[in-house]
């Protein structure tokens, strides 16, 4: 069990998710500074881009060294990329095609099979989209895109809340898949002691129903067997 509570299967699964997107913490970080040096006129200033890359990327990062594994790793390493993205938009002034980057990394986070990342992920995209355009509306020096548009914001949230939903149901329909069939592995492993073959699985934490129910059928051979040999 990690420590959100999760079987094992899922746990590790988490672990591999945190090491493959903190590989691509640095390359988000390393395009918003190229990105600040080659723009003419950034809609931000190379120190300013680098202090919040910083700030963006140190979360991640860090969770992801100290608590790999966790829920709060996961959501940290969301946080970082979802900040570097809407660094790309700010120091682009607001250019349509930074925007990809949105849907590139909600796709991403799915390789944690776990819905809460997505929801996460969506949710702040979302915070950025409608707060940046307002704020530039007003005046505020920010961007989320080339001149203010709500609507084109809801368009945009449109299609945020499709793939997000699309991605949910994929994820928890996947995680499932992935926990059961590591919960069958782990029934067949306990069969095996040395030599002999051992149908003791009463201890054996399952939850998939192809797990639960191979466990039943164990657990009666089990008694079964105790019969013939009382008899």
């Amino acid at each position: 069990m990690d420590t959100d509570g999760i079987p094992s299967p899922l746990a590790e699964q988490y672990r591999r998710g945190d090491k493959l997107l903190c590989w691509l913490l640095p390359i988000y970080a390393a395009a918003a500074l190229a990105l600040a040096l080659l723009r003419d006129a950034p809609g931000l200033s190379l120190g300013a881009a680098t202090a919040w890359t910083l700030a963006a990327i140190v979360p991640g990062l860090a969770l992801a060294a100290l608590q790999a594994g966790t829920l709060a790793a996961r959501l940290a390493v969301t946080f970082s990329l979802t900040a570097l993205v809407v660094l790309h938009i700010q120091i682009s002034g607001g250019m349509i095609e930074f925007h990809f980057g949105v849907f590139v990394t909600l796709a991403l986070v799915m390789v944690y099979l776990d819905w809460r990342p997505i929801v996460f992920a969506a949710a702040l995209f979302a915070v950025h989209h409608v707060g940046f355009d307002r704020l530039q509306a007003a005046g505020f020096g920010l961007y989320c895109l080339r001149q203010p548009d709500f609507g084109t914001i809801v368009l945009h949230a449109l299609y945020v809340v499709m793939q997000t939903a699309f991605e949910v149901v994929f994820v928890v329909w996947l995680a499932r898949d992935v926990r059961g069939n590591a919960e069958v592995a782990q029934l067949a492993k306990r069969l095996s002691d040395g030599d002999r073959i051992t149908l003791d699985v009463a201890d054996a934490q399952v939850q998939a129903p192809l797990a639960t129910e191979l466990k039943a059928i164990l657990l009666r051979m089990a008694a079964a067997l105790r019969t013939v040999r009382e008899a």
